[in-house]
């Protein structure tokens, strides 16, 4: 992971050393000057200075509050299946965060790996975006990673919390996490509290009761990252095709919450040897390869595991794997009450715009 990554966390969590103070009370008046322009921005839509345009068909937004890895891409995912088996024609318009040249950010090829029906459109303008997916022929919209883009109306406003790291250490960029106050949690329909496995009954019970008082009206729900497959990697198909006779394992992310997808992995009863954490959207290049292939075998690593978003990237890379790479691939799964609940609310959201 990249060492600015790592001295952010460290610092912003309320650790690092004795100069930390000092930064944190740098970092916090940075924080209060981006607080006032995030207030101004929300006030300019809450008091109608700035218009928020309506499309012809349902929109779905799926966001969250703070900067990393919640869980957007297999949520947006998940929904697309759902919303597929009711009949409907989704498509994912998004900013297209880090796209390649292609036009492609990885986490559209993931999306599309997964359903490669599903049209995705990146735009920086999410209304001209979403224009042009209807046009293709999509009945409803899913805008991802849109809680902070208010220009463009939606019908049910869905934010995701990562239950085991919710409200980036209770302050705003950069001297947290937070991409905006934790109050403004109420404009959401509905939160979901994703990988709620991964905490404590007490830290569960903790974040049900703050979630429901921030959201007021709205529906609380939980699910877990459960693991879908794994499957080798193309262009690092080599021998076994079954991670758990290629033990012990090298784990390689560039995600915004590597630590959850390791524990995934080990809770499948799979040894790991060790780890590299590239930083989130990381571009990866052949030297990359090279060097996860010699610390993997200086680890005594049998296999290479990956995530589903990193494949989509390393896949496409000429360089030779000499160890057995394996995706690791997760899909979100809801209790069955909550299951039903986002049933309802995706049917309620699709029938208002149809009134």
């Amino acid at each position: 992971m990249s060492r600015w990554h790592d001295w952010h966390e460290e610092i912003a969590s309320g650790r690092g050393g004795a100069m930390s103070p000092v930064v944190r009370g740098g970092l916090g008046v940075a924080s209060h000057i981006y607080g006032v322009a995030v207030r101004w921005r929300n006030q300019s839509f809450d008091r109608g200075r700035r218009e928020v345009q309506s499309v012809a068909v349902p929109v779905i937004s799926i966001g969250n509050l703070t900067t990393g890895g919640t869980g957007k891409s297999p949520m947006v995912i998940e929904l697309a299946h759902r919303l597929i088996k009711m009949g409907c024609k989704p498509a994912v318009v998004s900013r297209g965060y880090k796209s390649e040249a292609t036009g492609e950010s990885d986490e559209i090829m993931m999306m599309q790996q997964a359903i490669p029906q599903l049209p995705c459109v990146a735009n920086a303008d999410r209304v001209a975006g979403a224009n042009a997916a209807i046009a293709n022929g999509a009945n409803v919209i899913l805008l991802d990673d849109g809680f902070q883009h208010r220009r463009l109306a939606r019908d049910l406003d869905i934010v995701l919390i990562d239950a085991t790291r919710p409200f980036g250490f209770g302050h705003l960029l950069p001297r947290g996490f937070l991409r905006e106050p934790i109050e403004n949690t109420s404009r959401a329909d509905a939160v979901v509290l994703t990988r709620f496995d991964e905490v404590t009954n007490h830290r569960r019970a903790e974040l049900l009761r703050l979630t429901k008082k921030l959201l007021g009206k709205g529906e609380v729900l939980t699910c877990r990252h459960r693991v879908d497959s794994f499957e080798p990697m193309r262009q690092g198909a080599t021998g076994s095709k079954d991670p758990a006779t290629c033990q012990p394992a090298f784990l390689v992310s560039g995600i915004g919450n590597p630590v959850s997808f390791e524990r995934t992995v080990r809770e499948q009863g799979i040894e790991i040897a060790g780890r590299e954490r590239f930083v989130d959207h990381h571009t990866y290049g052949d030297s990359d390869v090279q060097s996860v292939c010699t610390k993997a075998a200086n680890a005594g690593a049998k296999s290479i595991i990956t995530t589903a978003k990193d494949a989509v990237k390393l896949d496409r890379l000429q360089a030779t794997w000499t160890i057995p790479v394996f995706v690791c691939t997760v899909r979100i799964d809801f209790p069955d009450d909550d299951s039903e609940r986002m049933n309802t609310l995706l049917s309620q959201a699709i029938a208002m715009k149809g009134e």
